[in-house]
């Protein structure tokens, strides 16, 4: 899990958009939301996940459900090597 305040968010758009003034002249800090990413592990019931954090955060403004699992299956794997173990680094 990691987290992205208001003004974090901010400064990342500006990277990311510094080549579009025009959006960037449109947006602003107050503009930007702060999040909370969470990272299920691999074969997690994600509807199921959902709906347990639905109920711990019922504040929540919005949530958008990103199905890994499923882009993985859609994704070849790295021919580079060997994956990072799930520990972190090797």
């Amino acid at each position: 899990m990691y987290t992205e305040t208001q003004a974090e968010s901010w400064v990342r758009f500006q990277e990311v958009f510094k080549d579009r003034p025009e959006l960037l002249a449109e947006a602003g800090p107050e503009n930007m939301p702060a999040t909370v990413t969470v990272i299920p592990v691999p074969g997690t019931d994600l509807a199921a996940y959902a709906a347990e954090l639905a109920k711990r955060f019922p504040t929540a403004k919005n949530a958008d459900p990103f199905d890994l699992n499923a882009v993985r299956q859609t994704v070849e794997p790295d021919k580079r090597g060997l994956a990072c173990p799930r520990a972190g680094e090797f």
